[in-house]
């Protein structure tokens, strides 16, 4: 069995972008492999473009691609990224709350 990564629930896959131009798209998607990236696909009207789509920025590690903005000339991608990082956190001598019974004590 092959692990797979599941999409965050604060993730926005499918959030795009037009290129200044007209002629393609940006959005954020998953890679074959669960991971987030940003694609970039032409847009021809009337023609099925998906093969020819590419990743631009993809996700590494635990961020998360959150979402994109595109420079009115064209030339810079910018990409917010999430970093889900789990947390556990142990709170002792907190009052009015008895401590717990440890074995062997």
């Amino acid at each position: 069995m092959t692990p797979t990564r599941r999409p965050s629930p604060t993730s926005a896959p499918g959030r795009a972008r037009w290129r200044p131009d007209g002629k393609a798209i940006f959005y954020v998607g998953l890679t074959p492999d669960g991971r987030f990236a940003v694609f970039e696909q032409l847009f021809t009207p009337g023609r099925d473009t998906i093969a020819e789509r590419r990743v631009v920025a993809q996700s590494e590690g635990e961020l998360i691609t959150e979402s994109l903005g595109v420079a009115p000339d064209g030339a810079r991608l910018l990409v917010s990224f999430i970093e889900r990082t789990p947390n556990l956190v142990v709170a002792e001598g907190v009052p009015d709350l008895p401590a717990p019974r440890r074995p062997g004590r």
